[in-house]
């Protein structure tokens, strides 16, 4: 350890009233457990992935529908945190999954159907 990462620790044991010459606790020079809210669980992580990834219905899902879907999976009691759709998307982002406009084939009109017929009936010996 360099001197300035020795000097913090030291000022850190002297705010817990530690005093020179006496052991030096590991109590003395530990982080205090930071603020905020603490990671999701890796099983909701895999149950947000497993929603999206089951067919191509449950892909085109918004942020809050699968939000929906999932709390309903996980929730044994009525007590249990319901996961929000802000919780989806960091999920999904950080898991590289983006948001797409899903493509739509348009359907043949009775007018296209016979020109097709139409040329296939007139190309159909030509090799």
């Amino acid at each position: 350890m360099d001197a300035s990462t020795l000097s913090r620790l030291r000022k850190k044991a002297i705010s817990y009233r530690w005093e020179d010459g006496t052991p030096l606790l590991l109590e003395y020079v530990t982080d205090a457990p930071k603020p905020g809210r603490p990671p999701l669980s890796q099983e909701v992580c895999d149950e947000v992935l497993k929603v999206v990834t089951k067919n191509s219905t449950t892909r085109m899902y918004s942020c809050q529908q699968i939000a929906d879907v999932v709390s309903k999976n996980l929730r044994k009691d009525e007590k249990e945190e319901i996961v929000s759709a802000s919780t989806i998307y960091h999920i999904l982002k950080k898991n590289r999954y983006g948001s797409y406009k899903p493509t739509v084939k348009p359907g043949l009109t009775q007018t296209m159907k016979d020109t097709r017929l139409a040329w296939c009936i007139a190309y159909k010996d030509i090799d």
